[in-house]
């Protein structure tokens, strides 16, 4: 396995420089730059891995989440022992009760997406690829990691690309979560309104 914030220099010499700055200052401000890159995702998975978990309690407590020792051995019993691709899965489950096709669908993809994402900011190491001009000069040290079977170049444009990406699905969690709620909700409602003595 590579080590992390290695450069693979592919039998070429370093030059010294990158952008007028000094070799070990770009590859320092890169590893600054990663740390916080992976902070930002992990934050994205762990606030969609929250609303899953919401989805979740609410959908196979119903009512009983007013009773805080049900809740709480829910949690601890099942819960707490998900990892985050079984969560995926539990709350595909619930989705394709709320969802129509083709939000299931695009749901489904983002959740697959972010895991990858996240498995490979959590477990993988990133090196450095070096870009080099015609004459074999250095002019750009470009971070990359191994996500699934691909490597990616963590550029800005991929960064941005990704934190939508995680932006939309968290919505589509946070959805998911209203609509099981309000499922619930509307179901206890109809429990207590008084039943139509014709019927």
């Amino acid at each position: 396995m590579i080590a992390e914030g290695t450069i693979d220099w592919g039998g070429r010499l370093p030059q010294g420089q990158v952008h007028g700055k000094p070799l070990h200052e770009v590859t320092s401000d890169i590893h600054e730059w990663i740390r916080q890159v992976r902070g930002g995702i992990m934050a994205g998975a762990f606030a969609v891995e929250r609303m899953l978990s919401a989805s979740i309690i609410h959908y196979f407590l119903g009512g009983r989440m007013r009773d805080l020792e049900v809740q709480d051995a829910f949690d601890e019993g099942i819960l707490q022992r998900l990892t985050f691709e079984r969560r995926i899965s539990l709350a595909l489950i619930v989705a394709a009760k709320f969802f129509d096709p083709v939000a299931f669908k695009d749901f489904e993809g983002k959740l697959t997406s972010l895991r990858t994402l996240r498995n490979a900011m959590a477990h993988n190491p990133f090196w450095l690829h070096p870009e080099f001009d015609d004459e074999g000069t250095l002019i750009n040290i470009v971070p990359v990691i191994k996500r699934g079977k691909s490597v990616v170049s963590l550029t800005t444009p991929f960064i941005e690309e990704q934190n939508a990406e995680i932006k939309c699905t968290i919505d589509l969690a946070q959805e998911l979560v209203v609509a099981v709620v309000a499922s619930i909700q509307g179901e206890f409602v109809a429990k207590l309104l008084p039943r139509d003595s014709t019927t």
